[in-house]
């Protein structure tokens, strides 16, 4: 016959298994979060491409309907066709192909101003 072990007091805590399973499901949890926020961080980068074609398609609808760029339409067409700058006044699009503006520094509202018109203190910016 075989000796029988005494335990000694009350046998407590977790076994390898049962630990390394928890380590485990741990594992799976934080790969599912990375995995979550990638898949976060790829739709926002389809969405804005999705904007920037429709912002394109947008911009190539409005040439072909008017012959102009928008924000570059001349300000007699641009009446003819009832459109007018958000103050009411006329624009100043000079019908080259080009949106071109000031970013004024010295005050909190810039005006859409010709290139050749900018203030000293404002730089020229050409939109393509």
């Amino acid at each position: 016959m075989l000796p029988q072990l005494k335990t000694i007091g009350n046998d407590s805590g977790f076994t390898l298994i049962e630990l390394s399973i928890v380590l485990v499901i741990i594992g799976l949890i934080t790969g599912g979060i990375l995995l979550g926020n990638d898949l976060i961080n790829a739709a926002t980068i389809r969405q804005q491409i999705s904007q920037i074609e429709k912002l394109r398609v947008s911009t190539s609808t409005f040439r072909v309907k008017y012959g102009y760029m928008p924000g570059d339409i001349l300000s007699n067409v641009a009446t003819q066709y009832g459109f007018a700058n958000g103050d009411g006044s006329p624009g100043q699009g000079d019908g080259n192909g080009l949106i071109e503006s000031c970013q004024c520094k010295s005050s909190n509202r810039c005006e859409i101003k010709s290139v050749d018109k900018c203030e000293a203190n404002a730089q020229p910016v050409i939109v393509l």
